[in-house]
């Protein structure tokens, strides 16, 4: 962590940031602006949002602002996880969804046991264990959920 007095300053307009994926992401404000002959220099704030390291386009900068953060930030992760331990997120809202699911269990058919509904459906659909329907998850004992078989009885522990 940054010692308390220290601050990340824009080195085009000067404005200062307590984090540095806050100037980041800031820096994409200094962008050219396009230029229309006879009519100077548009700011068009409808216009598409391109993510600075990739190719993406974004309709909004706030939109931009998150992809940034999730996928190219290489810097502070201030969002820890509290009851794992293990993880951290540089956007409040990833740490509210990991949150809901962390620490429940979830088996597949197979016996395998996984951390979210989204992964054991992916896993479900890519080795074809799926069931006819999700609804049919039941919740166990500590938290653990396992699949219900199409004859009502559980399929794993």
């Amino acid at each position: 962590h940054l010692p308390y007095d220290q601050s990340f300053v824009c080195n085009i307009c000067r404005k200062n940031f307590k984090r540095e994926m806050n100037l980041i992401f800031h820096m994409t404000t200094h962008r050219q602006r396009q230029t229309v002959e006879g009519v100077g220099e548009l700011q068009n704030s409808n216009a598409p949002v391109k993510c600075t390291d990739c190719t993406k386009v974004f309709a909004t900068k706030y939109q931009a602002k998150k992809h940034f953060l999730r996928r190219h930030f290489q810097g502070d992760r201030p969002y820890k996880c509290c009851k794992c331990d293990k993880k951290s997120f540089t956007v409040k809202e990833d740490l509210t969804m990991h949150m809901k699911a962390c620490g429940q269990i979830f088996t597949c058919s197979c016996g395998i046991r996984l951390c979210s509904l989204g992964a054991l459906k992916r896993h479900a659909k890519y080795f074809k264990h799926e069931p006819s329907n999700w609804e049919g998850f039941v919740a166990q004992h500590n938290g653990e959920y396992a699949m219900r078989s199409e004859e009502g009885g559980l399929f794993a522990e």
